[in-house]
């Protein structure tokens, strides 16, 4: 009897530390099945999945970056050049920008190696993106000779192609497509103004309408962050990326600030070339310039012209032999008209360029 006891108590015994020990493996196991499952949960909300933009076939980028290669060497110095040699170079630019109007009326989507290392994006991607602002640059040349030879229509027309190459320049790119688009439109707008007082009122008011049909519109910076962030994570590596992160976040907060700024620049270089022709067309109707912008509306202008920096309206001064018309510009102080080479101080005038 005591025999029996003594068994049925090792048994119950071995069984409780066996149930014990089966215990402790599914805890263990369920530990390990949940740090896994929040593992892959984090790794999600910090790398989630990501598509690259879809390339159209034909992509309209590749032919703007073929005719980039075909550009003259030192277009890029068309208003220093005499009007000899200003001819020369906008001959031998004209294959080139045939294939780059060609070009525009295609989708265009920046090409992309998603698989790339650094590199592909300092020595293929970043030369590249400046070509294009060579492109720009030869449509204002293009422009520029137009104009001397009296061609109004056709040196607007370069205007607006080089207005058209700012929008196909960035979609679906970098951050640095997004810079160059920016610089493409800056160079535009200024060609564009140096047509405006050779310009009929009527040639003013079309050309508004097309400016107003035309504003730049790029991709949203939380896209372009978005495949930014995927792409230098794939040149520099997780762990390093994960290593930067405090220093990729201060960096993102300086760039969107920045960027924020330039499409503040942007519209305001519009709003202006929008008013100086409005102005115009005012003086060719009645000879002389009004005394506020407010007499432009409703007949040049839909309203009184704002400055993106101030939300208030343009600085604008009627004088003896013209007028000053400025914005305040990244600053956001009236210097008076005065404006600098850096554009971070001073005011935004979009004069002619001599």
């Amino acid at each position: 009897m005591w025999d029996l006891l003594y068994y049925t108590r090792q048994l119950t015994t071995r069984k409780s530390i066996v149930q014990k020990k089966s215990r402790r493996r599914v805890l263990f196991v369920t530990a390990a099945l949940g740090f896994v499952l929040l593992y892959w949960l984090a790794v999600r909300w910090a790398y989630p999945p990501f598509t690259p933009p879809v390339l159209p076939v034909p992509n309209g980028y590749d032919e703007l970056l073929q005719a980039a290669k075909m550009l003259a060497p030192r277009t890029g110095f068309y208003r220093e050049m005499d009007e000899k040699k200003l001819a020369t170079i906008v001959e031998q630019n004209k294959p080139a920008l045939a294939l780059a109007r060609e070009a525009l009326q295609k989708e265009c989507v920046v090409s992309i190696n998603w698989s790339a290392n650094r590199a592909w994006f300092n020595n293929v991607h970043m030369e590249r993106a400046g070509k294009l602002k060579g492109l720009a640059h030869a449509f204002a040349a293009a422009a520029r000779q137009a104009k001397n030879n009296g061609q109004m229509g056709e040196a607007v027309r370069c205007g607006m192609d080089a207005l058209q190459l700012a929008q196909a320049t960035a979609p679906g790119g970098l951050m640095i497509d997004r810079m160059v688009a920016g610089g493409v439109h800056y160079t535009a707008m200024y060609s564009l103004r140096d047509q405006v007082e050779q310009l009929s009122r009527d040639e003013c008011l079309q050309l508004q309408k097309k400016l107003q049909a035309s504003p730049l519109q790029l991709d949203p910076l939380d896209e372009v962050f978005r495949r930014e962030e995927v792409f230098f994570r794939q040149i520099n590596g997780r762990l390093q990326t994960l290593m930067m992160t405090g220093v990729l976040r201060s960096q993102r907060q300086q760039t969107l600030t920045a960027i924020q700024e330039s499409d503040k620049l942007h519209v305001a270089l519009d709003t202006l070339l929008q008013t100086h022709l409005a102005l115009r067309a005012f003086h060719l109707d009645k000879k002389h310039f009004p005394e506020k912008l407010d007499e432009l509306v409703p007949d040049y202008l839909d309203e009184v012209p704002l400055d993106s920096f101030t939300g208030k309206p343009m600085i604008y001064r009627p004088q003896a032999d013209g007028y000053l018309l400025y914005s305040v510009g990244r600053n956001g102080v009236d210097d008076q008209g005065v404006e600098t080479t850096t554009g971070l101080k001073g005011d935004l005038l979009l004069e002619v360029i001599d």
